[in-house]
């Protein structure tokens, strides 16, 4: 019967997971209370293998990558296969793709200008308001002082 290494891996993940490592020096730094962070490295520690194969999601090691990595993985397939495979049409030509990619381009691309000129109005109307608020600070403060010369006529402090 051939040994897997990706059952390896699991039983590495579970027992860091439960918190009782095999590895020596995963056992030391549990001993003196350290914090195990289960991660490719650990993982691979605990197991007594590489870590590349996890590192580079290699075929066969779905599971223990899909517990490494859950943001890159839904029922225990890698999302970027899927996006990959949903970006493939079914019977399209080459150049029916190209005509296909090129108007998304186009149309990208105008969304982009579009949000460049609502991005450059938006910095042009904050700039205008800072100096509206600036003129009305000032008028505040021209006020504030002609109220006091008002209540205090004599230039005597109060």
């Amino acid at each position: 019967m051939p040994h897997n290494v990706e059952d390896d891996f699991l039983q590495a993940y579970y027992r860091l997971s439960a918190g009782a490592p095999l590895n020596d020096e995963l056992r030391t730094r549990a001993a003196e209370g350290k914090f195990l962070r289960i991660n490719q490295s650990t993982v691979a520690l605990e197991a007594g293998h590489s870590r590349t194969m996890i590192a580079q999601r290699a075929p066969g090691y779905e599971r223990i990558c899909a517990l490494l990595f859950p943001e890159e993985y839904v029922e225990g397939e890698r999302i970027a296969v899927r996006e990959k495979d949903a970006l493939k049409r079914d019977n399209e030509t080459q150049k029916e793709k190209i005509a296909r990619l090129s108007l998304d381009n186009l149309t990208l691309t105008r969304e982009r200008d579009n949000f460049a000129t609502q991005y450059a109005e938006a910095c042009l109307s904050i700039a205008l308001l800072q100096r509206k608020i600036s003129v009305l600070a000032g008028e505040v403060s021209r006020r504030e002082k002609n109220l006091f010369d008002l209540e205090n006529p004599s230039g005597d402090f109060i």
